[in-house]
C-alpha cells in the first residue's frame, strides 16, 4: 500500500499522525504544504481545510485520530489493546488528548499575562485528570508505546520545551505527567517525527497561532 501523509510543518495533529505511522513501521511519503498557499487539490481532499491527510492508494483520509487508528490496523504490531472495553477506554482518552491540545492552543493565543494564566490553569486542570490515570495498572501501559502516548506526544513535548523557557507549570506539581512526557520524548518515533528541531517547530507554531500573544512576547524577550 502506498501512503502519503500531507501536513503543515508546525501542526501538532499532523505530527501525531506522523508519529503513528513511524511507530507502526509503515513506509510512507511526507508532503509538507504551506497553509498560506495550499495546492489546488487540497480543498478537494480536506473538506475542513485542515491537516493531516493521508492518501492511501489514492484514497484520502482525514482527522489525526482516524489516521492513527488506520496505522494501528495496518501494522504488524498493535499500538492499541484489542480488548473491547480497554480499547474504548483508551480511545476516550485519545479524544481527550485533542481537547488538551486545543487548550494548549488557547495558552499560546492568550494576549495578556492574565489570559495566559487563566488558559494555563484550564489546560493543567485537564491534564490533572490524565495524571490520575498514570499508574502501572492502567490500560495506557499494558503494552509498549501506543496510540494513547502518541495522541499526547506533540502536546507534552511542546509543553516541556516551553516550560524550560517560560513559567508554564511547576514540575513538582505533576511529577507523573512529567515522567511520562520525558519518556514519550525519548521514543524514536517522536524524535524523528519533525522536519526541523523542536526549537524551530515551536517557534513556527507560536508564530502562526499566537504571533502577538503573551507567549510569543516572552520568548522574544529571551
Amino acid at each position: 500500500m502506498e501512503l502519503e501523509l500531507v501536513l503543515f510543518r508546525y501542526c501538532p495533529f499532523g505530527q501525531r499522525a506522523r508519529i503513528a505511522l513511524l511507530a507502526a513501521g509503515l513506509p510512507h511519503q511526507t508532503l509538507y504544504i504551506d497553509p498560506a498557499s495550499p495546492p489546488d487539490w487540497f480543498q478537494e481532499v480536506s473538506p475542513l481545510g485542515k491537516v493531516p491527510i493521508v492518501r492511501a492508494d489514492g484514497v484520502s483520509i482525514f482527522e489525526s485520530a482516524v489516521i492513527a487508528e488506520l496505522a494501528d490496523d495496518l501494522s504488524d504490531h498493535r499500538l492499541l489493546t484489542t480488548d473491547p472495553v480497554e480499547r474504548a477506554f483508551c480511545k476516550s482518552w485519545i479524544e481527550f488528548g485533542s481537547v488538551c491540545q486545543v487548550a494548549f492552543g488557547s495558552v499560546v493565543r492568550a494576549d495578556s499575562e492574565e489570559a495566559f494564566r487563566r488558559a494555563t490553569g484550564e489546560l493543567m486542570g485537564h491534564l490533572r485528570h490524565v495524571e490520575g490515570l498514570l499508574r502501572e495498572d492502567s490500560p495506557f501501559f499494558r503494552a509498549a508505546f501506543g496510540l494513547v502516548d502518541i495522541s499526547y506526544a506533540p502536546l507534552l513535548t511542546r509543553m516541556l520545551y516551553l516550560n524550560g523557557k517560560i513559567d508554564l507549570f511547576r514540575e513538582r506539581d505533576c511529577a507523573r505527567l512529567v515522567r511520562w512526557s520525558k519518556a514519550i520524548a525519548e521514543q524514536p518515533a517522536v524524535a524523528h517525527s519533525l522536519p526541523a528541531t523542536l526549537d524551530e517547530i515551536v517557534a513556527e507554531y507560536v508564530g502562526h497561532i499566537g504571533p502577538e500573544g503573551f507567549v510569543a512576547k516572552q520568548l522574544g524577550s529571551l
